[in-house]
């Protein structure tokens, strides 16, 4: 009854249950990569949708405040999904080959 509680918690907080109670995926073949996903595009959205508007107003303030441009200074935020080695090689490998071909003309 207690899992039940705690899985029901999860799906309330959009938060997976494999990460809020540091549990393994269950079911077959599953490795939890699209519970994780599913988390990092609620987040993303959230810092755009919520977060973005509030620290902007902030940063006009604080800006007027020193003196600064308004314009002057940005920001972003990092992704949270961070891809794999085998990913991560094929981008690598793609940026090797454009430099070559740039290098040879």
């Amino acid at each position: 009854m207690v899992r039940t509680f705690l899985q029901v918690a999860a799906g309330a907080a959009d938060i997976p249950v494999t990460r809020l109670l540091g549990q393994s995926p269950a079911g077959l073949s599953s490795t939890g990569n699209h519970d994780t996903r599913n988390y990092y595009d609620i987040i993303a959205a959230w810092q755009e949708i919520e977060l973005r508007p509030q620290l902007e107003r902030l940063d006009r303030l604080l800006l007027a405040s020193a003196g600064v441009a308004p314009g002057a200074l940005s920001f972003s935020f990092r992704p949270l999904w961070q891809m794999d080695a085998a990913a991560q090689a094929a981008v690598a490998l793609s940026k090797a080959q454009a430099t070559g071909i740039y290098a040879g003309l």
